[in-house]
Protein backbone atom coordinates (compact mmCIF):
# COMPACT_ATOMS: atom_id res chain seq x y z
CA UNK A 1 0.00 0.00 0.00
CA UNK A 2 3.05 2.25 0.85
CA UNK A 3 4.54 1.66 -2.47
CA UNK A 4 1.30 2.10 -4.22
CA UNK A 5 1.02 5.86 -2.51
CA UNK A 6 4.10 6.93 -3.50
CA UNK A 7 3.83 6.03 -7.25
CA UNK A 8 0.27 7.63 -7.32
CA UNK A 9 1.61 10.82 -5.66
CA UNK A 10 4.73 10.70 -7.97
CA UNK A 11 2.40 10.46 -10.89
CA UNK A 12 0.19 12.91 -9.87
CA UNK A 13 3.00 15.77 -9.08
CA UNK A 14 3.40 15.08 -13.08
CA UNK A 15 0.05 15.13 -14.25
CA UNK A 16 -0.99 18.30 -11.90
CA UNK A 17 0.58 20.95 -11.71
CA UNK A 18 1.26 21.35 -7.78
CA UNK A 19 4.04 24.53 -8.18
CA UNK A 20 1.51 26.61 -6.23
CA UNK A 21 1.34 24.70 -3.29
CA UNK A 22 5.27 26.08 -2.33
CA UNK A 23 3.78 28.51 0.23
CA UNK A 24 0.86 28.46 3.06
CA UNK A 25 -0.49 31.89 1.44
CA UNK A 26 -0.44 30.22 -1.89
CA UNK A 27 -2.21 26.93 -0.97
CA UNK A 28 -5.22 29.27 1.00
CA UNK A 29 -5.30 31.61 -2.45
CA UNK A 30 -5.54 28.14 -4.67
CA UNK A 31 -8.15 26.58 -2.71
CA UNK A 32 -10.15 30.40 -2.34
CA UNK A 33 -10.22 31.27 -6.05
CA UNK A 34 -11.13 26.96 -6.44
CA UNK A 35 -13.92 27.09 -4.38
CA UNK A 36 -15.48 30.73 -5.87
CA UNK A 37 -15.33 29.07 -9.38
CA UNK A 38 -16.82 26.06 -8.59
CA UNK A 39 -19.54 28.74 -6.60
CA UNK A 40 -19.54 31.01 -9.76
CA UNK A 41 -20.81 27.86 -11.95
CA UNK A 42 -23.12 26.55 -9.62
CA UNK A 43 -24.92 29.64 -9.40
CA UNK A 44 -25.15 30.49 -13.01
CA UNK A 45 -26.66 26.65 -13.36
CA UNK A 46 -29.47 27.59 -10.90
CA UNK A 47 -30.29 31.09 -12.38
CA UNK A 48 -30.29 29.42 -16.13
CA UNK A 49 -32.41 27.10 -15.12
CA UNK A 50 -34.54 29.12 -12.78
CA UNK A 51 -34.68 31.47 -15.88
CA UNK A 52 -35.56 28.96 -18.36
CA UNK A 53 -38.77 27.82 -15.97
CA UNK A 54 -39.61 31.67 -15.54
CA UNK A 55 -40.18 31.86 -19.70
CA UNK A 56 -41.72 29.05 -19.91
CA UNK A 57 -39.18 26.30 -21.45
CA UNK A 58 -39.73 23.90 -18.67
CA UNK A 59 -41.11 23.09 -14.99
CA UNK A 60 -38.86 22.69 -11.98
CA UNK A 61 -39.85 18.54 -11.49
CA UNK A 62 -38.87 18.50 -15.42
CA UNK A 63 -35.17 19.43 -14.66
CA UNK A 64 -33.87 16.23 -14.27
CA UNK A 65 -34.18 15.87 -18.14
CA UNK A 66 -31.55 19.11 -18.29
CA UNK A 67 -29.49 16.67 -15.87
CA UNK A 68 -29.61 13.94 -18.55
CA UNK A 69 -28.36 16.64 -21.72
CA UNK A 70 -25.32 17.57 -18.77
CA UNK A 71 -24.19 14.27 -17.64
CA UNK A 72 -24.36 13.01 -21.30
CA UNK A 73 -22.22 15.48 -22.52
CA UNK A 74 -19.79 15.46 -19.56
CA UNK A 75 -19.21 11.73 -19.48
CA UNK A 76 -18.58 11.40 -23.86
CA UNK A 77 -16.10 14.52 -23.10
CA UNK A 78 -14.64 12.68 -20.44
CA UNK A 79 -14.65 9.06 -22.36
CA UNK A 80 -12.69 10.49 -25.42
CA UNK A 81 -10.11 12.30 -23.14
CA UNK A 82 -9.51 9.30 -20.73
CA UNK A 83 -9.01 6.67 -23.56
CA UNK A 84 -6.72 9.07 -25.34
CA UNK A 85 -4.64 9.87 -22.57
CA UNK A 86 -5.03 6.50 -20.70
CA UNK A 87 -3.43 4.90 -24.23
CA UNK A 88 -0.80 7.83 -24.72
CA UNK A 89 0.20 6.90 -20.88
CA UNK A 90 0.22 3.04 -20.67
CA UNK A 91 1.26 1.83 -23.94
CA UNK A 92 3.78 4.76 -24.98
CA UNK A 93 4.62 6.81 -22.26
CA UNK A 94 8.33 7.62 -21.64
CA UNK A 95 7.58 7.41 -17.56
CA UNK A 96 7.09 3.71 -17.82
CA UNK A 97 10.91 2.62 -18.47
CA UNK A 98 11.89 4.77 -15.40
CA UNK A 99 8.42 3.11 -13.42
CA UNK A 100 9.19 -0.72 -14.42
CA UNK A 101 13.18 -0.51 -12.60
CA UNK A 102 11.40 0.13 -9.14
CA UNK A 103 10.92 -2.16 -6.56
CA UNK A 104 7.64 -2.91 -6.92
CA UNK A 105 4.99 -5.19 -8.43
CA UNK A 106 4.23 -4.31 -12.36
CA UNK A 107 0.76 -4.71 -11.42
CA UNK A 108 1.09 -1.85 -8.88
CA UNK A 109 1.89 0.51 -11.60
CA UNK A 110 -0.77 -0.85 -13.69
CA UNK A 111 -3.22 0.30 -10.87
CA UNK A 112 -1.71 3.80 -9.49
CA UNK A 113 -2.02 4.74 -13.24
CA UNK A 114 -6.13 4.07 -12.78
CA UNK A 115 -6.23 6.00 -9.41
CA UNK A 116 -3.90 8.91 -11.34
CA UNK A 117 -6.36 9.55 -14.03
CA UNK A 118 -9.21 8.83 -11.20
CA UNK A 119 -8.49 11.56 -9.37
CA UNK A 120 -7.63 13.96 -12.34
CA UNK A 121 -11.40 13.13 -13.68
CA UNK A 122 -12.28 14.12 -9.92
CA UNK A 123 -10.49 17.74 -10.52
CA UNK A 124 -11.95 18.18 -13.67
CA UNK A 125 -15.27 17.13 -12.69
CA UNK A 126 -15.21 20.37 -10.46
CA UNK A 127 -14.83 22.30 -12.97
CA UNK A 128 -17.92 21.39 -15.14
CA UNK A 129 -19.64 17.78 -13.96
CA UNK A 130 -20.31 18.90 -9.92
CA UNK A 131 -21.21 21.76 -10.10
CA UNK A 132 -23.53 21.97 -12.66
CA UNK A 133 -24.78 19.20 -10.55
CA UNK A 134 -25.33 20.59 -7.75
CA UNK A 135 -26.91 23.65 -9.10
CA UNK A 136 -29.78 21.66 -10.42
CA UNK A 137 -29.78 19.77 -7.57
CA UNK A 138 -30.34 23.13 -5.24
CA UNK A 139 -32.63 24.25 -7.79
CA UNK A 140 -35.14 21.04 -7.00
CA UNK A 141 -34.64 21.49 -3.38
CA UNK A 142 -35.32 25.44 -3.18
CA UNK A 143 -38.42 24.57 -4.99
CA UNK A 144 -39.58 21.68 -3.26
CA UNK A 145 -39.01 18.67 -5.95
CA UNK A 146 -36.15 17.09 -3.58
CA UNK A 147 -35.64 16.84 -0.13
CA UNK A 148 -32.72 18.60 1.66
CA UNK A 149 -31.04 15.03 1.95
CA UNK A 150 -30.00 15.07 -1.93
CA UNK A 151 -27.27 17.87 -1.46
CA UNK A 152 -25.63 15.55 0.88
CA UNK A 153 -26.43 11.86 -1.18
CA UNK A 154 -25.12 13.44 -4.51
CA UNK A 155 -21.57 13.26 -3.72
CA UNK A 156 -21.83 9.47 -3.42
CA UNK A 157 -23.12 8.45 -6.79
CA UNK A 158 -21.16 11.19 -8.50
CA UNK A 159 -18.23 9.41 -7.14
CA UNK A 160 -19.15 6.11 -9.16
CA UNK A 161 -20.27 8.20 -12.02
CA UNK A 162 -17.05 9.89 -12.54
CA UNK A 163 -14.91 5.89 -12.46
CA UNK A 164 -17.00 4.92 -15.73
CA UNK A 165 -14.81 7.17 -18.28
CA UNK A 166 -11.69 5.95 -16.58
CA UNK A 167 -12.78 2.65 -16.67
CA UNK A 168 -14.38 2.54 -20.15
CA UNK A 169 -11.38 4.55 -21.30
CA UNK A 170 -8.86 1.79 -20.07
CA UNK A 171 -10.86 -0.72 -22.15
CA UNK A 172 -11.13 1.55 -24.78
CA UNK A 173 -7.86 2.29 -25.01
CA UNK A 174 -6.51 -1.05 -26.07
CA UNK A 175 -8.31 -1.01 -30.05
CA UNK A 176 -7.75 2.84 -30.14
CA UNK A 177 -3.81 1.57 -29.60
CA UNK A 178 -3.74 -0.44 -32.02
CA UNK A 179 -5.88 2.17 -34.57
CA UNK A 180 -3.05 5.02 -33.45
CA UNK A 181 0.02 2.79 -33.72
CA UNK A 182 -1.65 1.66 -37.62
CA UNK A 183 -2.18 5.43 -38.46
CA UNK A 184 0.90 6.36 -37.34
CA UNK A 185 2.81 4.06 -39.48
CA UNK A 186 0.71 5.59 -42.68
CA UNK A 187 0.53 8.94 -42.71
CA UNK A 188 -1.08 9.52 -45.88
CA UNK A 189 -4.75 7.92 -43.79
CA UNK A 190 -4.24 10.61 -41.04
CA UNK A 191 -4.73 13.10 -43.94
CA UNK A 192 -7.46 11.16 -45.14
CA UNK A 193 -9.53 10.94 -41.35
CA UNK A 194 -8.75 14.28 -41.14
CA UNK A 195 -10.63 15.09 -44.11
CA UNK A 196 -13.26 13.12 -43.70
CA UNK A 197 -13.83 14.35 -39.80
CA UNK A 198 -13.63 17.92 -41.40
CA UNK A 199 -16.14 17.45 -44.04
CA UNK A 200 -18.40 15.51 -41.46
CA UNK A 201 -18.17 18.71 -38.94
CA UNK A 202 -18.84 20.83 -42.14
CA UNK A 203 -22.01 19.27 -43.22
CA UNK A 204 -23.36 19.16 -39.62
CA UNK A 205 -22.87 23.09 -39.52
CA UNK A 206 -24.61 23.40 -42.76
CA UNK A 207 -27.24 21.14 -41.88
CA UNK A 208 -27.98 23.11 -38.23
CA UNK A 209 -27.62 26.62 -40.68
CA UNK A 210 -30.72 25.32 -43.04
CA UNK A 211 -32.62 24.15 -39.39
CA UNK A 212 -32.87 28.29 -38.69
CA UNK A 213 -35.93 29.81 -40.44
CA UNK A 214 -35.21 33.14 -42.43
CA UNK A 215 -37.95 35.02 -40.65
CA UNK A 216 -37.62 34.27 -36.63
CA UNK A 217 -41.06 35.51 -34.83
CA UNK A 218 -40.18 33.98 -31.01
CA UNK A 219 -43.83 35.61 -29.76
CA UNK A 220 -45.78 34.00 -31.90
CA UNK A 221 -43.57 30.57 -32.59
CA UNK A 222 -42.81 30.66 -28.82
CA UNK A 223 -45.49 27.77 -28.33
CA UNK A 224 -44.50 25.74 -31.07
CA UNK A 225 -40.12 26.46 -29.83
CA UNK A 226 -41.03 25.19 -26.53
CA UNK A 227 -43.20 21.76 -28.03
CA UNK A 228 -39.72 21.11 -29.82
CA UNK A 229 -37.96 21.74 -27.24
CA UNK A 230 -39.77 19.40 -24.50
CA UNK A 231 -40.52 16.91 -27.13
CA UNK A 232 -36.42 17.18 -27.82
CA UNK A 233 -35.81 16.68 -24.03
CA UNK A 234 -38.61 13.49 -23.71
CA UNK A 235 -36.76 11.86 -26.46
CA UNK A 236 -33.25 11.97 -24.98
CA UNK A 237 -35.05 10.69 -21.96
CA UNK A 238 -36.32 7.58 -23.67
CA UNK A 239 -33.32 7.42 -25.95
CA UNK A 240 -30.60 7.15 -23.30
CA UNK A 241 -32.19 4.87 -20.61
CA UNK A 242 -28.52 4.72 -18.75
CA UNK A 243 -28.31 8.51 -18.17
CA UNK A 244 -31.83 8.40 -16.56
CA UNK A 245 -30.50 5.53 -14.59
CA UNK A 246 -27.71 7.24 -13.24
CA UNK A 247 -29.64 10.92 -12.98
CA UNK A 248 -32.43 8.47 -10.85
CA UNK A 249 -29.80 7.70 -8.69
CA UNK A 250 -28.33 11.49 -7.66
CA UNK A 251 -31.90 12.78 -7.50
CA UNK A 252 -34.18 10.27 -6.25
CA UNK A 253 -36.91 8.37 -7.77
CA UNK A 254 -40.03 9.91 -9.08
CA UNK A 255 -43.46 8.51 -9.56
CA UNK A 256 -44.46 10.92 -12.78
CA UNK A 257 -42.86 13.84 -14.45
CA UNK A 258 -44.78 15.60 -12.40
CA UNK A 259 -43.87 14.16 -8.94
CA UNK A 260 -41.35 15.25 -6.63
CA UNK A 261 -37.62 13.16 -6.73
CA UNK A 262 -37.58 10.82 -3.47
CA UNK A 263 -34.07 8.90 -2.36
CA UNK A 264 -35.80 5.88 -1.15
CA UNK A 265 -35.05 2.89 -1.09
CA UNK A 266 -35.08 1.84 -5.07
CA UNK A 267 -32.22 4.85 -5.34
CA UNK A 268 -29.69 2.83 -2.96
CA UNK A 269 -30.23 -0.15 -4.67
CA UNK A 270 -29.79 1.25 -7.95
CA UNK A 271 -26.45 2.52 -6.40
CA UNK A 272 -25.24 -0.61 -5.50
CA UNK A 273 -26.15 -1.93 -9.12
CA UNK A 274 -23.69 0.97 -10.37
CA UNK A 275 -21.22 0.12 -7.71
CA UNK A 276 -21.42 -3.75 -9.29
CA UNK A 277 -21.18 -2.36 -12.84
CA UNK A 278 -17.79 -0.51 -11.88
CA UNK A 279 -16.90 -3.98 -10.27
CA UNK A 280 -17.15 -5.83 -13.46
CA UNK A 281 -15.47 -2.87 -15.38
CA UNK A 282 -12.52 -2.99 -13.24
CA UNK A 283 -12.35 -7.23 -13.45
CA UNK A 284 -12.64 -6.30 -17.36
CA UNK A 285 -9.82 -3.81 -17.64
CA UNK A 286 -7.64 -6.09 -15.11
CA UNK A 287 -8.49 -9.56 -17.47
CA UNK A 288 -7.66 -7.27 -20.56
CA UNK A 289 -5.66 -4.23 -20.44
CA UNK A 290 -3.25 -4.89 -17.15
CA UNK A 291 -1.27 -7.84 -19.51
CA UNK A 292 -0.82 -5.63 -22.17
CA UNK A 293 0.40 -3.34 -20.43
CA UNK A 294 2.79 -5.42 -18.95
CA UNK A 295 3.77 -7.33 -21.77
CA UNK A 296 4.50 -3.95 -23.83
CA UNK A 297 6.17 -2.25 -21.10
CA UNK A 298 8.64 -5.32 -20.56
CA UNK A 299 9.34 -5.77 -24.17
CA UNK A 300 10.43 -2.32 -23.73
CA UNK A 301 12.53 -2.92 -20.71
CA UNK A 302 13.77 -5.62 -22.63
CA UNK A 303 15.06 -3.26 -25.99
CA UNK A 304 16.68 -1.05 -23.84
CA UNK A 305 18.60 -3.61 -22.42
CA UNK A 306 19.83 -4.82 -25.65
CA UNK A 307 21.05 -1.43 -26.91
CA UNK A 308 23.57 -0.76 -24.63
CA UNK A 309 26.54 -1.47 -26.06
CA UNK A 310 28.69 -4.22 -23.59
CA UNK A 311 32.44 -2.86 -23.79
CA UNK A 312 34.96 -4.91 -21.67
CA UNK A 313 36.58 -3.07 -18.56
CA UNK A 314 40.10 -2.31 -19.20
CA UNK A 315 42.40 -1.82 -16.22
CA UNK A 316 44.54 1.82 -16.65
CA UNK A 317 47.54 3.11 -14.69
CA UNK A 318 46.59 5.66 -11.74
CA UNK A 319 48.73 8.05 -13.94
CA UNK A 320 46.79 7.84 -17.05
CA UNK A 321 43.13 7.82 -14.65
CA UNK A 322 44.27 10.81 -13.58
CA UNK A 323 44.98 12.70 -16.55
CA UNK A 324 41.81 11.66 -17.93
CA UNK A 325 39.99 12.49 -14.82
CA UNK A 326 41.37 16.26 -14.79
CA UNK A 327 40.44 16.52 -18.67
CA UNK A 328 36.79 15.87 -18.35
CA UNK A 329 36.56 18.12 -15.28
CA UNK A 330 38.05 20.93 -17.43
CA UNK A 331 35.80 19.83 -20.53
CA UNK A 332 32.61 20.61 -18.15
CA UNK A 333 34.31 23.47 -16.71
CA UNK A 334 34.51 24.97 -20.19
CA UNK A 335 30.88 23.70 -21.54
CA UNK A 336 29.43 25.19 -18.68
CA UNK A 337 31.19 28.61 -19.06
CA UNK A 338 30.26 28.67 -22.47
CA UNK A 339 26.36 28.36 -21.36
CA UNK A 340 26.24 30.83 -19.21
CA UNK A 341 27.63 33.34 -21.41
Amino acid sequence: MKNLKTLVMMQLKNKIDFSWANTKMNIFRKILFGFIKFAIITAITYIVLLLCQNIGIFYYSESPRIMILIVTFSLVFSLISCTKDLMLNLYFSEDNKVLITFPVNSNVIFLSKLIVFYFYEIKRSLSFLIPITLGSVILLVTKGCASPFAFLWMWIPLLSIIAIPVLLGAILSIPTMYVYKFLKKYSILQVVLFGVILTFVIIVIVQLINLIPEKIDLMNQWPTIRKWIYQFLVDVEAKLPPMRFLIRIIVGEQANIDSDCVINILTVLKLVLLMAVNFVLLVVVNLLARPLFLSIIAKNFEENKSRQINRKNVRHSKYFTFVNKELKINYLKVIKENIDI
